[in-house]
């Protein structure tokens, strides 16, 4: 039988089947929980020092290795799932300079 798929140009663009999709869920929920406890969609988009980030991303790996939480208190989200997210903003701010706080 004949492959009748369409064809679709791909080089040089972002193959999103790289990275695992089903871990990205939890860093997700991350932000949703975020933006009820902070009150708002984005909140972080302004800018936040980059030291309460490292701070927020340390305590987070802490729990997960020295303590052996999967699971953190407050959002009942796995740790290292904090700790993407945090990073996800750092990276923003780094490669965004207009959020440079």
């Amino acid at each position: 039988m004949e492959n009748k798929e369409g064809k679709k140009e791909l080089t040089g663009k972002l193959n999103w089947a790289c990275i695992p999709l089903e871990t990205t869920k939890g860093v997700i929920r991350v932000f949703e929980k975020g933006a009820i406890k902070y009150d708002g969609y984005r909140t972080w988009l302004p800018g936040i020092a980059f030291s309460k980030l490292f701070s927020a991303s340390m305590r987070h790996l802490i729990d997960w290795f020295y303590y052996r939480k999967n699971k953190d208190d407050e959002s009942g989200e796995h740790p290292l799932c904090h700790v993407i997210a945090n990073c996800m903003m750092l990276l923003t701010y780094i490669n965004n300079k207009k959020f440079d706080d």
